[in-house]
């Protein structure tokens, strides 16, 4: 009896925490997915690439009155041949969030037609200087939105981390409710990008379609990772293979390679506000409505303290909560298992 007892109160904890685990990781999902459409709205990564590109311009004095604007003409990248337009005429990526060096070299030397070599030496050195503040910068800048989102979203449902560990606990009927909607929010989460939009998530895609275009190539492509920190490594791993093994067709290959990141990149942050609508849609599942208790609810401080929990754990991101959730979740089956064991063997 002793033992059942036991078994019964773990089995309601871990019923709690599972509950808890969805709610974070669903608010998690719908945070990043507002994120990628942030990003995507604000072109918050070609700007950051743009104010990198200022700041080395304004460092070689080569623009120093509006360099930002001249940073964003300088961003522009040419489509591959088989991307343009019907008369021939090369079809343009603007505002874009990587650029190769010497591609901007020249468009430097279109645009600056007083640089000297000079100059231009110096704002090469300095670009190259900062690509690591640069990543680091926008790394901030996505952390900061993310916050925010966080913020949006646990104020707007009322969400108070301290009231929903209570509410689980002392009921049996919303535990059994939560626990049969973490199995639809983890299936859910294994089809949306957990993490910030980058060139690294539609990398694989991209290398598919080439090996598609490519036939010759495509068992080649199996020992590419498509992996890297920036597009810059996410392309060049690619050149590299191709320029050992096929140097003759290297460069229209990795051109198609640049041009499909490019669309997909976009095409993906295009899906994020969709996302964010069907994962929204799940909440009503979980009793979860804007504004439930009215605006009277801001006026106490007690809410206020499980608001800000529930805003620094739907933080941690979604990665985290859907390790988590798929732990703990694991754990309740083998405990299950064990109590029909111990079921059958009294």
């Amino acid at each position: 009896m002793d033992t059942f007892t036991a078994s019964s109160k773990l089995l309601d904890l871990l019923g709690t925490l599972i509950g808890f685990s969805t709610i974070m990781l669903l608010l998690s999902l719908i945070v990043t997915s507002m994120v990628q459409f942030i990003q995507s709205l604000l072109q918050l990564r070609a700007r950051n690439l743009a104010r990198g590109v200022a700041a080395a311009l304004e460092d070689a004095k080569i623009e120093k009155r509006d360099a930002f604007t001249l940073a964003r003409k300088l961003l522009v990248k040419p489509m591959s041949s088989k991307r343009s337009s019907p008369d021939k005429t090369p079809g343009y990526y603007d505002n874009v969030s990587w650029i190769e060096p010497s591609e901007l070299k020249d468009n430097l030397k279109a645009a600056a037609k007083d640089a000297t070599e000079s100059d231009i030496s110096v704002f090469e050195a300095k670009f190259k200087s900062i690509q690591a503040f640069l990543r680091k910068r926008f790394a901030l800048h996505s952390r900061i939105v993310s916050v925010c989102c966080a913020a949006l979203i646990a104020i707007a449902f009322q969400v108070n981390a301290l009231d929903l560990l209570r509410d689980l606990s002392v009921s049996p009927e919303l535990r059994n409710q939560y626990l049969e909607g973490s199995e639809q929010v983890l299936a859910a989460a294994e089809n949306i990008p957990m993490s910030t939009l980058s060139y690294q998530e539609v990398s694989d895609l991209a290398l598919s379609q080439i090996g598609v275009l490519y036939p010759e190539v495509d068992t080649l492509l199996e020992e590419v990772s498509g992996v890297g920190s920036s597009r810059e490594q996410i392309v060049e791993e690619l050149r590299s293979l191709l320029e050992a093994v096929v140097p003759d067709r290297a460069g229209e290959m990795t051109a198609k390679y640049e041009d499909l990141l490019e669309d997909m990149y976009r095409a993906q942050a295009g899906k994020a506000l969709d996302q964010a609508e069907r994962l929204t849609g799940q909440i009503a599942y979980f009793n979860l409505d804007l504004l439930p208790n009215g605006w009277t609810y801001y006026g106490e401080l007690t809410n206020w303290l499980g608001l800000l929990i529930s805003i620094v754990l739907v933080s941690l991101g979604s990665p985290f909560w859907f390790k988590w959730l798929a732990t703990l979740s694991g754990l309740k089956d083998v405990l299950k298992r064990e109590d029909k064991k111990t079921d059958g063997s009294s």
